[in-house]
């Protein structure tokens, strides 16, 4: 097996887990979906625009059909993982090790899932830059986040996007640049403890940490919109659905998992790719 580094000592004491990414994407994503009968497919449905029209009291009054709207996605995400337990090893250990790697697997397979829904920040209707399409440079000292801020909450008010709900996932970089900011104001904001990857709440919105956004040519990709819209989520296999069966050709038992999920930007006008510069606090 490939433990050999610990394997010695690693039986009659303990093992360490590993430190886990904050997963803040799925929280964010609308999983009202509804699967579809082909078995590869969800259906996000919503209601569709009512029409309003003026009122004559000298002719009847014609009725509507009520109207519906339907957006199709596919399962776009399916990863999975797959260990052996040697017997020997379960009987010479003192700890159950074999439960934790099965966690960490599991966790895993939620984190590429995690990370998938970042990496589509092309689909997002809107983009945020700090001017034309220079990304966003907040500062030493953070002075300039109140801007970017103030103008995200413009374009979702520009959309006639709602005031409650409204989020923005940042990179540790950017919640630094938040804190240096608030840093010797009448808060508590510097002094609270993160969980969950829910770091607080400014100008309006909920901020998230994440270490799984996209960076790609010196630009790291946030996200900003509403919660629970804009962003479908449906899992069709759950990670959390682990198997274990004997090995036909050893004494083992193997440990198995896999996710198959989909997510999809449904509403990309309330959806906003934040360009931030890997170099944020300059």
């Amino acid at each position: 097996m490939g433990m050999a580094n610990i394997k010695n000592e690693l039986w009659a004491l303990q093992i360490i887990a590993l430190l886990k990414t904050k997963l803040v994407a799925e929280g964010m994503c609308n999983p009202n979906v509804v699967p579809s009968a082909q078995g590869d497919k969800c259906h996000i449905v919503g209601a569709g625009e009512v029409t309003v029209t003026d009122t004559d009291q000298e002719k009847d009054i014609e009725y509507q059909d009520p109207a519906d709207t339907d957006t199709e996605f596919t399962y776009n995400v399916d990863k999975k993982f797959a260990l052996i337990v040697h017997d020997k090893d379960v009987k010479q250990a003192a700890i159950p090790w074999q439960a934790l790697y099965a966690d960490r697997g599991a966790y895993g397979l939620v984190k590429a899932l995690d990370a998938s829904v970042f990496a589509d920040h092309a689909s997002a209707g809107l983009d945020s830059y700090e001017t034309g399409t220079t990304a966003w440079q907040l500062g030493a000292s953070g002075a300039d986040v109140p801007a970017l801020f103030a103008a995200l909450a413009k374009q979702l008010d520009d959309a006639d996007a709602p005031d409650a709900g409204r989020f923005v996932v940042l990179p540790s970089i950017g919640v630094q640049a938040v804190r240096l900011y608030m840093a010797g104001k009448n808060t508590n904001w510097g002094d609270k403890v993160t969980e969950n990857g829910v770091v607080g709440d400014f100008m309006g919105f909920t901020v998230h940490k994440s270490n799984n956004l996209t960076t790609a040519s010196s630009v790291i990709h946030g996200l900003a919109g509403i919660k629970g819209d804009g962003i479908a989520w449906k899992t069709q296999i759950d990670s959390n659905d682990i198997e274990a069966l004997r090995s036909e050709g050893r004494f083992a038992t193997l440990v198995r998992g896999r996710c198959l999920a989909g997510h999809k930007v449904y509403r990309p006008g309330i959806v906003i790719d934040l360009n931030l510069n890997s170099n944020l606090l300059a």
